[in-house]
């Protein structure tokens, strides 16, 4: 019998404490972290089952982890998800100094980015 392993997102977030714990340099980091949620997103129905969505619906913001002790630069790093709708838009906005990995579960994503002008 072959036994199917599979990337969980305890896994992940033990992964990110590592990466966090390993390296300061930001960009280091934020490509390791990349390849991690790349892993994770690539696992099937671990999201179902920690958002416990019904089958229609349920679009908004979810909370997965809230880490404080771990993050660059500062304390902490945030693993979130949002349920949107087809089509739906956000509104421009920024990270401040934090960087950010997005992946996508399911679907699709089209971004734009944005840089200061100055006259």
């Amino acid at each position: 019998m072959t036994q199917t392993a599979t990337y969980t997102m305890e896994a992940f977030i033990d992964d990110v404490k590592e990466i966090f714990a390993g390296s300061r340099d930001p960009l280091a980091q934020a490509q390791a972290v990349s390849e991690k949620m790349k892993q994770l997103l690539a696992t099937p129905g671990w999201l179902e089952e920690k958002l416990n969505l019904p089958d229609e619906g349920g679009f908004g913001r979810y909370d997965l982890h809230i880490d404080e002790e771990l993050g660059q630069p500062g304390a902490g790093f945030y693993l979130m998800c949002t349920v949107q709708k087809p089509d739906q838009t956000q509104l421009p906005h920024d990270h401040g100094v934090a960087w950010v990995a997005y992946g996508v579960y399911q679907g699709s994503i089209k971004q734009t980015k944005f840089r200061w002008a100055f006259p």
